[in-house]
């Protein structure tokens, strides 16, 4: 097994093990159990990874062409001349319009993200999201 890719070591994995075997003797120790419990680890490992990225600012971008927030919501938004800012989106005769504190922008702007407690980097040029 390759430790380093997992959060459990290998002595804490066996001890698990051993604990799993002790208290339900119809568990197997082997690769299938070794397998289930190292996927549940990697996959809550990903989802707190997630999270605290969102909760430090490093959310989601969405893209304007997928989704558009509601209007009037408070939200952050990026257009590539003047970087991340925060505002409202309006639908308009113009198009789609994006007003913050200090700018007004019609059509303009590419991503958008529901507000966190910090303000977001930019999005990454090569991001699909």
């Amino acid at each position: 097994m390759m430790a380093d890719k997992f959060l459990l070591s290998e002595e804490d994995f066996e001890k698990m093990i051993d604990s799993f075997d002790d208290t339900a003797g119809y568990l197997i120790k082997g690769t299938t159990l070794r397998f289930f419990i190292e996927s549940f680890v990697n996959k809550e490992r990903d989802d707190l990874k997630k999270r605290i990225a969102e909760l430090e600012g490093d959310g989601v971008w969405i893209r304007v062409e997928d989704q558009l927030p509601k209007e009037n919501e408070l939200v952050w938004y990026y257009f590539e001349v003047t970087g991340v800012s925060l505002g409202e989106m309006e639908k308009n005769e113009h198009g789609i319009t994006f007003f913050g504190d200090n700018d007004v922008l019609t059509n303009d702007v590419t991503h958008w993200m529901p507000i966190h407690s910090f303000k977001p980097s930019a999005p990454k040029q090569n991001a699909s999201t």
